[in-house]
């Protein structure tokens, strides 16, 4: 670790909750959160993040203590919090490299297997009793957020505005007789840790939510096409294969959730700068599936 000096509060706080510091790093992923890696004097390492406004709501399910149980039955771990004390929160340090730094090797094909089956794990975690959104629970309560972010982004071009109403207008149609499961909620290669070329943990589940089983690989793939378009042509069938998301009937429910979902952060956004690229992203949606649901569902 390259010692590298943290602002004076932030290692005051730190001090003051978990024990004297020694060294940090900046750590260059993630979009929301100022994240770094930290040397306590007692010779711990662990994670502090700077969480974004408006995110304290959510960061509750990451305190639950029941949830990395309930993950762990089910071959999937996460980094335990440590403290949190608004607008930080401090988790262990797991040993390994966010996946999206080993895209481009390799071992592209065997992660991007490992990643898609995950997702299938996760919407077998038992969500009672947690602190879950259920906003993606049924399609009406998803329809009515969705007319909400569609009205707080009014400013938009009204083919985009058109294009969107009609994507939200299908949701009873794509979702009506399926089942809400445990989803990530922000499932991407940066929100997993690799070692040896094993995912071996998931981190950052502020986000998760009950959801359709294919949400988590609709997100993973929006992901990857926006910001890995050749990795993306390179892994794909592997990654829809073993996500359970490869049949025709899976196209367009995927395209669906990627669209209502990066709505729903556009519309969200309290970052600055934040804005223009959640744009981005929706405009890249629109540029690969650019037609009317219609030209998407079977019969």
């Amino acid at each position: 670790m390259i010692p590298k000096t943290l602002p004076a509060g932030l290692a005051a706080h730190i001090t003051a909750l978990v024990g004297a510091v020694l060294a940090a790093e900046h750590c260059p992923w993630g979009f929301a959160h100022e994240t770094w890696r930290v040397m306590l004097a007692s010779g711990t390492e662990i994670i502090v993040q700077l969480r974004a406004p408006g995110s304290a709501a959510r960061t509750r399910i990451e305190l639950d203590p029941a949830l990395p149980l309930r993950l762990a039955t089910h071959g999937v771990r996460m980094p335990r919090v440590l403290a949190y004390a608004p607008p930080i929160l401090i988790r262990e340090y797991l040993p390994g490299f966010s996946a999206n730094t080993l895209l481009d090797g390799d071992d592209l094909l065997a992660l991007a297997a490992q990643m898609g089956a995950l997702t299938r794990q996760l919407a077998l975690v038992d969500p009672g009793g947690l602190p879950l959104d259920t906003t993606w629970a049924t399609p009406e309560t998803l329809v009515a957020a969705s007319a909400g972010h569609l009205t707080a982004v009014s400013w938009l071009e009204a083919d985009l505005l058109n294009w969107l109403e009609r994507w939200i207008g299908v949701i009873p149609q794509l979702f009506g007789d399926r089942p809400a499961v445990f989803s990530h909620g922000d499932f991407c290669p940066v929100n997993l840790l690799c070692a040896n070329a094993q995912v071996i943990a998931m981190i950052d589940v502020e986000y998760a939510r009950l959801a359709d089983r294919l949400f988590d690989a609709a997100w993973w793939a929006a992901t990857v096409q926006y910001h890995h378009p050749v990795i993306w042509d390179r892994c794909a069938s592997v990654f829809l294969a073993a996500a359970g998301a490869d049949t025709p009937q899976d196209l367009p429910r995927m395209i669906c959730l990627q669209i209502v979902g990066t709505l729903a952060r556009l519309a969200d956004t309290q970052i600055s700068g934040m804005r223009a690229h959640w744009l981005g992203r929706l405009r890249a949606v629109l540029a690969r599936y650019p037609h009317a649901p219609s030209a998407y569902i079977l019969g």
